[in-house]
């Protein structure tokens, strides 16, 4: 009685290792995807903002005054 009770403990056991094993797998290939899914993310982000202050802000600030110049000189003109 006690052989197979001591059998089902070690057979579940060994089943339990084999599931962690592919857990362990999943887990490891799931953190590379999201590794290199963030990586992607932050060069996109990246690449974004430097074209934004690069071009965005440059043809902002000449286009805001073109059209609204500031007070300089009197008020009657």
């Amino acid at each position: 009685m006690q052989l197979i009770i001591r059998h089902r403990q070690l057979s579940s056991i060994h089943e339990n290792s084999q599931t962690e094993g592919v857990g362990n797998e999943v887990r490891q290939r799931a953190s590379k995807d999201l590794a290199n899914n963030l990586n992607l993310a932050m060069v996109t982000i990246y690449t974004f903002l430097l074209f934004f202050c690069c071009f965005g802000c440059y043809k902002g600030e000449k286009s805001r005054n073109k059209g609204f110049s500031p007070a300089t000189g009197s008020a009657t003109g």
